[in-house]
């Protein structure tokens, strides 16, 4: 299960988000810094099931920046669903490479290679405790009679600004043999 690292960082245990008393879920086995993704290794006798998926188009396939940079362009909708929020509608404004300072796991690798995201214009909810509940959700191509665009997702929502929000690729994701 793909879970959003960013409030992980430094605690591996997982607990369902929203769920009183606390219920514990797993561990997080796999750390994607850049992507901002954790694949956590579910507890003994925890089932995880998505048959349903809210209101958004269901993620079907990830894919990278090669694949996004053939097939999309400044005009393409995308989706994203929350369990705060349900779905929220981005458009594409095209690659961001943002400058600052890498994790130091990473100090040894180029950092405009690694540290690209996607960056889009955010149509929904403009409540910041709301938008919050989308951090980690798959960001998936608007529903296609094409079979190779419909449900492809490009990355997990990671960071909203204002009007804007920004979502890391999944290129190591792929490369380590995820899909």
């Amino acid at each position: 299960m793909t879970v959003a690292m960013q409030s992980l960082y430094d605690a591996p245990v997982v607990f369902h988000a929203n769920c009183l008393p606390t219920q514990y879920l797993g561990i997080i086995d796999k750390q994607y810094y850049m992507a901002d993704i954790g694949l956590c290794k579910l507890a003994p006798g925890t089932e995880f099931s998505n048959p349903t998926y809210f209101d958004a188009n269901p993620p079907k396939r990830l894919v990278d920046t090669a694949y996004v940079t053939a097939n999309f362009d400044h005009t393409t909708w995308f989706e994203v669903d929350g369990f705060t929020c349900g779905k929220v509608s981005l458009l594409d404004e095209g690659p961001r490479v943002p400058f600052g300072d890498l994790p130091v796991e990473f100090s040894d690798m180029d950092p405009v290679s690694i540290n690209r995201e996607y960056a889009f214009l955010f149509f929904g909810t403009d409540e910041p405790t709301v938008r919050a509940g989308i951090c980690g959700g798959p960001v998936v191509h608007e529903p296609s009679d094409d079979p190779d665009l419909d449900g492809v997702a490009i990355g997990f929502f990671f960071m909203n600004a204002g009007g804007k929000c920004y979502v890391p690729h999944c290129d190591r994701v792929l490369a380590d043999g995820w899909s």
